[in-house]
């Protein structure tokens, strides 16, 4: 496309001054009306395929050329009306990470429809516990995952909201250092004895901290993660294998 003309109308002038014609002309010539013909070369009416093809056969101007024009017109026009929406941005980077339709097989989310964006909203809302997405913060903790040094992806996002509401539901005494290093040579006898596995949440929450199982989610690529709940340190939460 020649970049010298930003609108299919510059292009039609020049080529009007090089045929000698004027606008009149040019309408009588398409059988088109001269009020249409001031439309397009004004750029207040768009230039169709049909327009296009019409002014190639008179200009011996390929019709590609006219669209090409009148796209780049087009999205220039679009694009300084257009605002940025940091909130429709957030949205984007949820759904096309989260694998929506299995967490509202696991009853995650509470819409019938996982289809229908406004109830998926709410619902996505409801599970992070915010007003709106835009608000949905990253949850300090330290995790075994294969990415280490990286931010969360809303995948392991959502596995980790999903582990801290659980948690928060298991009641626990305070936690107790001193309880903790007690514990650990019992905790590495169950090691040594999988059937003994059974004891390790009661045991751990004896010291205070609550022990949790959580299925991983398609693609969060995380095994365990341990973070502070309610500013009381040592919660350990991991992923079954």
């Amino acid at each position: 496309m020649d970049t010298t003309y930003k609108t299919p109308g510059q292009l039609i002038e020049v080529l009007l001054e090089k045929q000698g014609w004027n606008k009149r002309i040019l309408s009588t010539v398409l059988e088109k009306g001269e009020t249409t013909i001031n439309k397009i070369i004004a750029g207040k009416q768009p230039v169709d395929a049909k327009t296009a093809l019409l002014l190639e056969e008179v200009f011996k101007v390929a019709a590609e050329q006219f669209l090409a024009l009148q796209r780049s017109y087009d999205l220039a026009i679009a694009r300084a009306a257009s605002i940025p929406d940091p909130a429709r941005e957030q949205r984007a980077h949820l759904y096309s990470g989260l694998p929506i339709p299995e967490m509202a097989k696991r009853g995650w989310l509470e819409a019938k429809d996982p289809h229908d964006l406004n109830q998926i909203e709410e619902a996505l809302k409801k599970f992070f516990g915010v007003a709106s997405l835009e608000e949905i913060e990253i949850l300090p903790h330290a995790a075994k995952k294969t990415a280490v040094n990286t931010e969360p992806t809303p995948a392991q996002l959502a596995w980790l909201y999903r582990v801290k509401s659980i948690a928060e539901e298991i009641l626990v005494p305070p936690y107790s250092r001193d309880a903790l290093n007690a514990a650990l040579p019992k905790l590495k006898q169950f090691m040594c004895a999988p059937e003994e596995a059974r004891n390790v949440p009661r045991l751990l929450a004896e010291c205070g901290i609550r022990f949790v199982i959580v299925e991983t989610l398609p693609g969060a690529n995380i095994d365990g993660v341990c973070f502070w709940i309610n500013n009381s340190p040592g919660y350990r939460h991991h992923n079954a294998p």
